[in-house]
């Protein structure tokens, strides 16, 4: 029998595939069938090949999926509110810097999944002022209570509403308010002068009560920068302010926007209840009794003039 050389062995690449080549082989004389040299590949031959590349595609992505990943992804958890009334807003849209967005619920609540790092979130919904925040987000990490309260676009702290309601005792509590300079000038409104409505100050004591129960009422009707200051007197002395049973509430054109029960404890004629920034609207407790007026000689009436008492006020 003559012999040609063997046949080279198969050889696979680092993927596990098949490096294919054409491998002669040997050929039988003394036999009638002769076996062909050089051959095409076999159709076994194609098909282990083309899984092999197969295989080394579906690693391939694999790989890059783990490289990708590696950042990983957070989510970003909390609830939107109306900035005046507390209210949940819904529809609003929470887009982060990344290009993932979401709606808030129903319930003001909303849920997003953020790519890992330094995340910018803004909220946005017609008719109000966008909110937004930055967040250092770690992979795999949740973050919730990250609420958001939206401002009404051109909100006007104005047309805001301040009473007073009391116990039968103290016979008489007075509404006093101290406004920031307007015009070079801070004004004082009470029983005694009881502003305007239709120019400066813009603050009206619009309800004066001196037989028990209340109420008494300032309304603001536009604000300047500058903190407003609201103060109750204890005017009758019958009892203490401690024992009135005072509460005071602060209401805007959406509803009650603050509530402040007088202390239970200490001592004074004055009773410091609250501060307000006439350009935000943000209120301040202050909550404090004092035996001295916290006024002094730089604080006007609304007119500017000398006080002249209001007739149910003269026999006090």
């Amino acid at each position: 029998m003559q012999q040609y050389p063997s046949a080279s062995p198969l050889r696979f690449n680092e993927a596990g595939g098949v490096a294919v080549s054409y491998i002669p082989v040997m050929e039988d004389r003394d036999r009638t069938e002769r076996i062909p040299v050089n051959r095409r590949p076999t159709l076994h031959r194609l098909l282990s090949t083309g899984l092999a590349l197969v295989t080394a595609l579906l690693l391939m992505i694999a790989c890059a999926n783990e490289q990708t990943n590696d950042l990983g992804d957070g989510s970003i958890n909390g609830e939107i509110h109306h900035y005046l009334t507390g209210e949940p807003l819904s529809g609003a849209t929470v887009i982060s810097d990344d290009g993932n967005s979401v709606l808030s619920s129903d319930s003001g609540h909303y849920s997003i999944n953020v790519q890992a790092g330094t995340r910018g979130l803004t909220v946005s919904l017609d008719g109000f002022e966008s909110a937004d925040t930055v967040l250092e987000v770690v992979s795999d990490s949740a973050y919730t209570g990250v609420d958001f309260q939206l401002l009404p676009e051109a909100a006007n702290t104005g047309d805001l509403r301040v009473t007073v309601t009391w116990d039968s005792l103290p016979a008489d509590l007075d509404a006093h308010l101290l406004t920031p300079l307007i015009e070079g000038t801070r004004y004082h409104i009470y029983f005694a002068d009881r502003g305007s409505q239709t120019r400066v100050p813009y603050a009206l004591l619009v309800q004066d009560d001196y037989d028990g129960f209340g109420p008494e009422e300032i309304r603001i009707y536009d604000t300047f920068t500058g903190n407003y200051h609201f103060i109750v007197e204890n005017y009758s002395l019958d009892t203490t302010l401690t024992a009135s049973g005072a509460l005071v509430e602060l209401f805007n054109v959406f509803g009650k926007i603050g509530e402040f029960a007088v202390p239970e404890e200490g001592e004074g004629a004055y009773w410091h209840v609250f501060s307000l920034d006439g350009e935000t609207g943000t209120v301040v407790t202050v909550n404090q009794l004092m035996n001295d007026p916290p006024w002094d000689s730089s604080v006007h009436t609304a007119t500017g003039k000398p006080c002249a008492l209001h007739p149910e006020h003269e026999n006090r």
